[in-house]
């Protein structure tokens, strides 16, 4: 009985030393080339790209960018350190939908690196548009226009010697809903003004 016993626990210790976990050696050190691109801020039709690469700027020869594969002109740098030089890209007037952003680094050792960022453009509707720049509402066919945003009465305070540029300001912002035609301000003013539209031919 004595034997048996002793013959299970040698087993049994022989099974525990077996499982035991090797301990893993740590990875060395990397000192391959890097990029990073991260989108920072997204904002109706404009977007703010912050990307790096893990070398001095001396180390960086060329740089180049690329929106949805078609070369475009780089940002910025913000920062350079020993191993890491930032910058800064503000992509504006961008169409709804999927883009994507690339950007390449070719370095003073002959290596290149390249990282990319998709994002998103969700345009705001033409009545968000025209409620935030007028306080108006969207109204189709409205006297022989094929659409017009219409604040009657403007409910504002915009001082009359302000009114055209404002005017002008508030038909740019709602151009790009006109379908590649023309929008133009029709508006009364006093003192201030008093009535708006924004109509689209």
């Amino acid at each position: 009985m004595v034997y048996a016993w002793g013959a299970v626990a040698a087993v049994a210790m022989w099974l525990v030393g077996a499982a035991a976990p090797a301990t893993a050696a740590p990875p060395p050190h990397s000192n391959a080339p890097a990029a990073t691109v991260v989108v920072d801020q997204i904002g109706g039709d404009t977007v703010t790209v912050a990307y790096s690469v893990n070398r001095a700027a001396h180390q960086v020869s060329q740089s180049s960018c690329a929106l949805d594969g078609t070369a475009i002109a780089c940002g910025a740098q913000t920062s350079t350190a020993k191993k890491l030089t930032s910058y800064s890209l503000n992509l504006t007037g961008l169409d709804e939908g999927v883009h994507v952003l690339t950007v390449m680094f070719a370095l003073a050792g002959g290596e290149t690196v390249a990282a990319s960022a998709e994002f998103t453009i969700v345009l705001p509707t033409l009545a968000e548009v025209c409620a935030d720049t007028l306080g108006g509402a969207v109204i189709e066919d409205w006297q022989g226009w094929r659409w017009a945003c219409v604040a009657d009465p403007f409910t504002g305070t915009v001082p009359a010697d302000e009114a055209n540029q404002f005017m002008a300001d508030a038909s740019h912002a709602m151009l790009s809903y006109c379908d590649g035609f023309f929008v133009a301000p029709i508006y009364t003013v006093d003192t201030h003004l008093l009535t708006a539209a924004v109509v689209c031919e």
